[in-house]
């Protein structure tokens, strides 16, 4: 794909230069979307990443909403596992607005986790946004930033961000 696109960038082009006395709307215009769909695709990881940043700035008050709402006991899931979000709710997680929410034995500690798909990765790579006021999860989380700060980070407080499964 990459290639394709860089050989259709390099038509275009040499098509531009040739045409340079007489340049229409549309030769620039193909040769602006064939070279923007070249540089997004040859940087694929900072589009990733935006999309990424777009995608938790956009929806960080419905997140924290939802947690919130889990910790105050206004959604209960059914028991320990996967969780439908109500229609109210905008698409938050990936696979049908599910959501994984475990608790501690005493009920004092919820983790919420949020599954998103990167982009341009395969389907089994997930991107993942948890929530966890749990201090053993938040401890474990906190080590795979340190193992793997490339993939994994801490977005703010009890926020983390990792890649694939923890």
């Amino acid at each position: 794909m990459l290639l394709a696109l860089f050989m259709l960038t390099i038509v275009e082009i040499v098509k531009t230069v040739r045409e340079r006395r007489q340049l229409s709307k549309q030769r620039l215009l193909s040769l602006f979307s064939i070279t923007t769909l070249f540089l997004l695709t040859m940087f694929d990881w900072n589009v990733s990443r935006w999309i990424e940043q777009a995608d938790r700035a956009i929806f960080n008050a419905k997140r924290q909403e939802v947690v919130e709402q889990i910790k105050s006991g206004q959604l209960k899931p059914a028991s320990k596992g996967y969780f439908r979000l109500p229609y109210s709710f905008p698409c938050l997680s990936s696979g049908g607005n599910l959501v994984w929410i475990t608790r501690s034995e005493n009920n004092q500690y919820v983790t919420v986790r949020f599954d998103t798909k990167n982009m341009f990765s395969s389907y089994s790579a997930n991107i993942q946004l948890v929530y966890t006021n749990d201090p053993e999860v938040a401890a474990n989380l906190e080590g795979l930033t340190e193992l793997y700060p490339v993939n994994n980070w801490k977005v703010r407080s009890n926020w983390y961000r990792t890649y694939s499964n923890y």
